[in-house]
């Protein structure tokens, strides 16, 4: 399982394919490199495709939180240079293209392509609702929220690799950014 250190965090990636153009897949929030499962295939035969747990997820460290957009695509810089990647396109999913974005905006240099899904450039209405309500319950509905059965568009039965506690863990680390993004 190969492990690259960045800022004293052991994280956890996989590169797929051996021709290509590089591809960078940067996942969002609580999920791990298993949700790209069904990606990660079909784009190896044309790329050399990365991907990789964010620190808190999976098989990367779980440091105590809370995490930062601006660290997280740092990492992303590490992941870059242990796949041997000078430059590549990268598709961030959710939190995951907040990420890329970030990436793409201090490390232009080492993006191609920037492929964005289900992102948002800053919080509407509906997500600083979510905010609040999770600040009000603590937290004790998360898996209502971030994961309902038809998250990814895959239900349950579906999500083999699908870790509720990786989940939940990642997301108690994100928590304080999410909140402290909802106030700036």
């Amino acid at each position: 399982m190969p492990k690259t250190m960045h800022a004293g965090v052991a994280l956890h990636y996989e590169r797929h394919g051996d021709a290509g153009d590089p591809l960078l897949l940067v996942m969002g929030l609580g999920g791990s490199l298993d949700f790209w499962e069904f990606q990660t295939p079909v784009l190896a035969r044309h790329h050399r495709v990365c991907v990789y747990d964010n620190r808190g997820i999976g098989h990367s460290d779980k440091p105590a939180g809370p995490y930062d957009v601006r660290t997280l695509a740092d990492d992303a810089v590490a992941i870059l240079d242990a796949c041997g990647f000078d430059r590549a396109h990268v598709v961030g999913l959710s939190m995951g293209g907040m990420i890329a974005q970030d990436l793409a905006i201090r490390h232009s240099d080492r993006v191609g392509a920037l492929v964005l899904a289900a992102i948002y450039a800053r919080p509407d209405e509906d997500a600083q609702k979510l905010g609040e309500m999770l600040k009000q319950n603590g937290n004790k509905n998360v898996e209502i929220v971030i994961y309902p059965e038809s998250s990814h568009g895959f239900h349950a039965d579906y999500r083999p690799s699908y870790n509720k506690a990786d989940a939940e863990d990642g997301w108690k680390r994100c928590t304080g950014w999410f909140e402290k993004y909802l106030k700036g």
